[in-house]
């Protein structure tokens, strides 16, 4: 077995003997005689992860992960308060939406002997605090829409938020005792087990297809099965099982002194499939493809690359190429591919381009480009997409960046593209372009590679701006009254897309104009409010309309007088108020006031007469004052 180096380990020495798979007749018999039963629990099996100390997170898990954050809280004995920075609005509060109930509970399972009644009960009040502090604020309507833009998720809902503490109790209620708490964490482990093993289950099925199972296939599977939660005594007893199920027997005497190391230690096929060499030439198994030289490791990690890349990076390739075929150049190259391990793909592509280069044979993409991307006729405010999908001639893939020389307004392009995601995206915005023909260049460039150029062309059609109507005369309109009309603002041709704003000029604040600001046809109200103004006030002014398209002035013109019988209506008004105010004042007076009832009394000597002869004049008085007063504003409108 070689390590990440490339390098073999003094207790796995490879021997010659051990590198040839065994006559066919040695496979054959019953296969359970092979496989030992599955160990309780190998000495070899991961040991639960490392309690974390106060103040600390477990392992190297950076401060930013939520994971960290819960297990140093769990692992504090002090906690009095929730950390400092739990709700802020990418904080750890947003563990009340998990499904499990200790990650509800701020808690971390992976420190089961930390978790008591006691704790569960003092970090659900400290939640349930948190919580029911922001309930009072949303029924006190205090930042209620913060609350709800911050807490209410992706719905942004107010009945989200007040189901937190419904789930918060739920999970607490799930671990409030002791009983609880184990059985919780008994479900929890059955569950992360069953997921596990369909996850692993998937890849042996894929593995064993060809009825082989071989050593690089199963270092493999137990990667996978650790990456996926499970320990390596749950990954032994699994393909042991499996193994055995599908009667496959070992291909040479299995050594280590645990199920997990004997599994890895030899090649399992079933009886009968055991592969012939080829002139002594130990093939290197990837996926259901089998090398035996240089030109066939090349085909397989082109057909297989997920498989390809994980025998690259635990060293098993560079082993058999040095071992097996004596390659130590191309051994050099793929140990030194290892460095990009944040970029497993391109790391395999960068050891296969090298082989390539050994072997002859093309190594680097050979891009298959059009002449020419067009958009074509595109209108004003329209949006388009193009797609570009990078294909190679040869079998060589590719990674790079993309670039717009000279870049234009409202075209964009995605930054770059990869091997897994190969297609180039154009997206074109003309809200804000002029009409006419425009061109640019995309720049494509291949890391190790040829930089490509494509050509992109489109055109932006015209348009001419259309104001219904065009010019607004309102006449002569009642003082107090309010009049409204519409101006439609589109394209004589109908298919540009408008940006428009309104602004009235010399118009005053008695006139205001609002409406669509984006449309293919824009509708505008345009309101005179008369209350404000003097009769016989004139307005002479002009709306001014800005859009994407051009701009338009619309001219506006108005004038205010006093209908008549609303004057004749205000004046009898006015009068009959009067007199009943003049008549209720005598009386008043004449009541509080004895000097004076008898001068009243005197006045109403006459009789009724006389005093109907009093409100009368006094109701002349207002009509003549207020006939006078129109009189005046006609002459001063002549």
């Amino acid at each position: 077995m070689s390590d990440a180096t490339g390098n073999t380990t003094g207790n796995e020495k490879v021997e010659d003997s051990a590198n040839r798979l065994p006559e066919p007749d040695r496979i054959s018999g019953n296969s359970a005689a092979y496989l030992p039963e599955p160990s309780v629990r190998d000495a070899s099996a991961h040991a639960p992860p490392p309690t974390p100390q106060p103040g600390k997170f477990s392992g190297d898990t950076p401060a930013t992960d939520r994971r960290g954050h819960i297990a140093r809280f769990t692992a504090n004995p002090n906690v009095k308060e929730l950390p400092p920075d739990f709700e802020t609005r990418d904080g750890d509060w947003q563990t009340i939406r998990d499904d499990d109930p200790f990650t509800r509970l701020y808690l971390d399972p992976d420190q089961p002997e930390l978790i008591t009644p006691e704790r569960t009960k003092l970090q659900y009040d400290l939640l349930n605090a948190f919580w029911m502090t922001k309930m009072r604020l949303l029924n006190q309507g205090a930042g209620r829409e913060s609350i709800i833009a911050k807490y209410g998720g992706r719905e942004q809902s107010e009945r989200v938020i007040r189901d937190y503490p419904r789930r918060l109790r739920e999970a607490w209620e799930l671990l409030k005792d002791t009983p609880r708490i184990q059985a919780t964490l008994r479900q929890r482990d059955d569950e992360r087990r069953e997921k596990a093993l369909v996850v692993i289950g998937q890849s042996m099925d894929d593995m064993i297809a060809d009825h082989a199972f071989v050593i690089a296939e199963s270092r493999r599977l137990f990667v996978k099965g650790r990456e996926a939660g499970l320990r390596d005594d749950e990954i032994a007893d699994f393909i042991a099982a499996t193994l055995r199920e599908g009667s496959f027997v070992p291909a040479g005497t299995q050594q280590g002194a645990t199920l997990a190391e004997r599994l890895q230690s030899c090649d399992w096929y079933r009886p009968g499939h055991a592969p012939p060499t080829r002139a002594g030439v130990m093939p290197i198994k990837i996926g259901q493809h089998r090398a035996h030289s240089v030109n066939e490791l090349i085909d397989a990690c082109d057909a297989e690359p997920e498989e390809a890349q994980d025998y690259l990076f635990v060293g098993d390739i560079a082993a058999w190429l040095a071992s097996t075929l004596g390659e130590t150049g191309l051994a050099r190259s793929a140990r030194d591919s290892i460095k990009y391990n944040s970029q497993r793909r391109n790391a395999l592509e960068l050891f296969v381009r090298s082989m390539c280069r050994e072997q002859g044979l093309p190594a680097e993409p050979d891009l298959m480009l059009p002449a020419t991307l067009d958009f074509g006729v595109v209108p004003i405010g329209a949006e388009r997409k193009l797609e570009l999908k990078l294909q190679s001639a040869n079998s060589r893939r590719g990674w790079g960046t993309c670039t717009l020389i000279p870049t234009l307004p409202g075209l964009t392009v995605t930054r770059g593209f990869s091997i897994t995601n190969n297609t180039i995206e154009l997206s074109l915005t003309t809200l804000d372009a002029q009409p006419g023909m425009y061109g640019t260049d995309l720049l494509i460039q291949v890391d190790g590679g040829k930089s490509r150029t494509v050509p992109v062309r489109f055109q932006i059609a015209n348009a001419t701006l259309r104001i219904v109507p065009d010019s607004i005369d309102l006449g002569t309109v009642d003082f107090g009254r309010m009049y409204e009309t519409t101006l439609v603002v589109d394209t004589v041709e109908g298919d540009a897309t408008l940006t428009a704003s309104y602004s009235p000029e010399n118009l005053g604040e008695a006139l205001t104009v609002a409406g669509d600001e984006l449309g293919k046809q824009c509708t505008a109200n345009v309101r005179l409010a008369t209350g404000h103004l003097r009769a016989g006030t004139s307005g002479q002014g002009l709306v001014r309309i800005v859009t994407n398209v051009g701009a338009a002035d619309v001219p506006v013109r108005y004038s205010v007088s006093l209908n008549k019988t609303h004057a004749i209506r205000w004046a009898t008004g006015a009068a009959m108020a009067g007199a009943i105010g003049m008549g209720l004042a005598r009386r008043l007076i004449a009541g509080s006031n004895s000097e004076l009832a008898g001068w009243i009394r005197g006045l109403t000597t006459s009789g009724p007469v006389f005093i109907t002869g009093f409100e009368l004049g006094l109701c002349i008085l207002v009509i003549a004052f207020v006939i006078s007063k129109r009189a005046k504003m006609k002459l001063k409108r002549k």
